[in-house]
């Protein structure tokens, strides 16, 4: 219903806060999960490999994830240094929207040093579809549904132009790129890079409600925070298109820079197997800009989200058939959403998660035992919250034979609510 910009994983019917978006097993920091118009803030171009984590190993991630674990593996930083300077040019072409796509990867190094380098850029027009993007009967058929014969009263949604042969506004552009070297030793690594991210998309026709309604009244909209030279936030702030609810579309402007710095140790003899150290700081804002029918145009609401996470995991050595990680995460963000839809002030988000993760691997059983603990403080204006919840996770498969298993799972989840379920 958002159009080609915006997709959100699913699993087992959890999405939103129930399902965990992964950069190299580092939080994305952004505010996907904060409404549904919101994308991503993940670039797939560069993907070596994602991994689908479900049951237990999910608490190593976060109790929310209840559904599962979507994290994308891109070797931003390298573990390893390459034999030979090595890297990919990819072109695409797609006819539908005319989306033109370049990406290009480098990798390679020398002695102990490793580096990767990429970017890309992609653009698209709107969706070409066979008849109409909005199927007015079933719309008709679901308002009859829902309010019978009753009379509209006069705050009813404006009616939505709808478009033969396309879907408007479903254009979209996006580029971005990463810089990222490490150096390797015989016993581990430390490495750092940086990315940026730039996402411009539009919200089609129906799909939103962003219009100045009229309960908005004369509110400060925090145009005065965004300069009057791009969008013409003067010239709106005093509410000349509120009471005339004429926004004609809708589209987002999204930035983010991120820095990540990871590293890993490994222990020749002793109970510890192996030490991994990831840190991350980014810095995510986009603007939700509305275009009039006049050609003007206003920031209703920008949305930012800054913020660190560290993970600390330790692996330990096999005991028998068993295997296993411990560890700690910790998370601080500052989160504001300012302007037509600023229903949440300033906050101030910690959190502390201590996890582990035991599997037993046999001939034809497998057992998985995960535990976590969730320590969470959110400060939003005079509001306090202070949180505390256990998660526990186990499962058992047996493989009866080559195409055929049984297989048990007990979860009990805990996730403590997220700043705008609080406030």
């Amino acid at each position: 219903s958002y159009g080609p910009a915006v997709g959100h994983p699913i699993i087992r019917g959890h999405t939103g806060n129930r399902v965990g978006i992964l950069q190299n097993g580092v939080g994305t920091t952004d505010v996907a999960n904060q409404s549904p118009d919101h994308a991503e803030s993940i670039e797939l171009s560069f993907a070596k490999r994602v991994e689908i984590v479900r049951g237990p190993a999910s608490l190593l991630y976060g109790s929310g994830a209840i559904g599962g674990v979507v994290n994308v593996i891109d070797g931003r930083i390298p573990e390893t240094v390459p034999e030979t300077l090595q890297g990919f040019v990819e072109q695409t072409y797609n006819n539908n929207d005319s989306e033109n796509r370049s990406v290009f990867s480098l990798e390679g190094g020398s002695g102990n040093f490793a580096f990767h380098v990429d970017g890309f850029t992609r653009s698209s027009d709107d969706v070409e579809i066979p008849k109409f993007a909005i199927d007015e009967f079933s719309v008709e058929a679901l308002e009859e549904l829902l309010h019978g014969d009753e009379e509209h009263e006069e705050e009813e949604e404006e009616e939505v132009e709808n478009t033969k042969g396309f879907i408007g506004n479903s254009n979209a552009e996006s580029d971005g790129g990463s810089l990222g070297f490490s150096f390797v030793g015989d016993s581990g690594f430390v490495g750092f890079s940086v990315s940026k991210l730039d996402n411009e998309y539009g919200l089609p026709p129906g799909s939103h409600s962003h219009g100045h309604e009229e309960e908005h009244g004369d509110e400060d909209h925090g145009d005065e925070d965004h300069g009057d030279e791009d969008h013409g936030d003067e010239d709106h702030a005093e509410g000349e298109h509120e009471e005339e609810g004429e926004v004609e579309f809708v589209r987002l402007t999204m930035e983010k820079t991120r820095y990540d710095l990871r590293g890993g140790l490994n222990f020749n003899s002793g109970f510890i197997d192996s030490l991994r150290v990831s840190l991350s700081q980014t810095d995510y804002e986009h603007d939700e800009i509305e275009f009039f029918e006049d050609g003007d145009s206003v920031v209703g609401t920008t949305y930012s989200n800054e913020g660190y996470e560290g993970r600390f995991v330790v692996t330990h050595r096999p005991i028998g058939a068993w295997t296993g990680v411990a560890g700690i995460q910790i998370t601080d963000n500052e989160f504001e959403a300012t302007g037509e839809e600023g229903f949440i002030p300033l906050s101030d988000i910690e959190n502390l998660g201590f996890f582990a993760f035991e599997q037993y691997e046999a001939e034809r059983f497998n057992v998985e035992l995960g535990f976590r603990y969730d320590s969470n403080q959110v400060k939003a204006g005079r509001c306090e919250s202070d949180e505390n919840e256990v998660s526990v996770s186990g499962s058992v498969l047996y493989e009866i034979n080559d195409s055929s298993n049984v297989f048990f799972g007990l979860t009990s989840a805990a996730r403590t609510p997220s700043v705008e379920e609080l406030f």
